[in-house]
């Protein structure tokens, strides 16, 4: 069976449109089937977008990006500098073709997890890829504390179903886990750096 997290894409491609407004700001993706959120802007995505906090020229990195949604809302709206990650080389030509429409300078990147990348950002944003399976889930983003930058924050959805407790049970040794916002079993967490103070709200 395909996943949206597989490198290439055996499902037929039927390209199609959607739009969505977000943060106040419309916009129109492509899209095609055997990509990750293929038919608009799923609720956690959406959460996620609207809870992270960015300035202007932040370094930004948009991990497990699917067809750019998240960090393609973000840069347009806060004028990051964003880089868009992913393993599925169908999502990835996605990405691109949606930067250029939106008259974004992003850098895409085919990276399976951190593998092709050697840099560290201000901010690390994900609705992580759940069916990859835990172990696999939790080294991503262990991995992803390893690439921010001093002071640098990680940013994650997840639901209750999907381990979200756990999850921050096994990271707060790790890193200073805020809970941003939380709505209907989702929690928005906000990592940082491990530092003495080490909280979970």
């Amino acid at each position: 069976m395909a996943h949206y997290f597989d490198a290439s894409v055996k499902t037929p491609s039927n390209p199609f449109t959607f739009q969505v407004t977000c943060l106040n700001v419309g916009f129109t993706f492509h899209s095609d089937h055997g990509v990750f959120a293929k038919e608009g802007l799923d609720f956690a995505s959406r959460l996620l977008i609207e809870n992270v906090t960015l300035s202007p020229d932040d370094t930004c990195l948009d991990l497990g990006c699917g067809i750019g949604v998240i960090g393609l809302i973000l840069a347009k709206v806060h004028a990051v500098k964003m880089t868009c990650s992913d393993v599925n080389e169908r999502a990835l030509a996605l990405t691109k073709k949606n930067a250029e429409s939106l008259e974004l300078d992003v850098n895409v990147v085919n990276s399976d997890g951190f593998n092709a990348m050697s840099e560290s950002f201000d901010h690390i944003i994900s609705n992580p890829p759940i069916r990859i399976g835990k172990p696999a889930l939790y080294a991503l983003l262990k991995a992803a504390l390893g690439h921010l930058n001093p002071g640098g924050r990680l940013w994650v959805v997840m639901h209750k179903k999907h381990g979200v407790e756990s999850f921050i049970q096994s990271f707060q040794s790790l890193a200073r886990i805020e809970t941003v916002t939380r709505k209907k079993g989702f929690k928005v967490l906000r990592l940082t750096q491990a530092v003495d103070d080490l909280t979970v709200m």
